[in-house]
């Protein structure tokens, strides 16, 4: 179990494990990730990290979606 340091973070370790979750989407795995967002738990202690793969030649849209959630 992790040690998380209350001033830092200002909770006090509860015996509970923190988690980080990567999810990852190509290109085409836009509207995945717009199906998926809204179905994140809001109210448990994950982190999550997003990184989609596309072309360089293409703007990304990722960050406005995240905005929304």
């Amino acid at each position: 179990m992790p040690v998380v340091d209350e001033k830092e973070t200002g909770r006090i370790d509860e015996g509970e494990p923190l988690f980080v979750v990567g999810i990852g989407a190509s290109a085409g795995g836009l509207e995945a990730l717009r199906a998926l967002l809204p179905q994140l738990p809001t109210n448990a202690e994950i982190a999550y990290v997003i990184v989609q793969h596309q072309s360089s030649k293409h703007k990304s849209l990722l960050c406005e979606i995240s905005k929304i959630y």
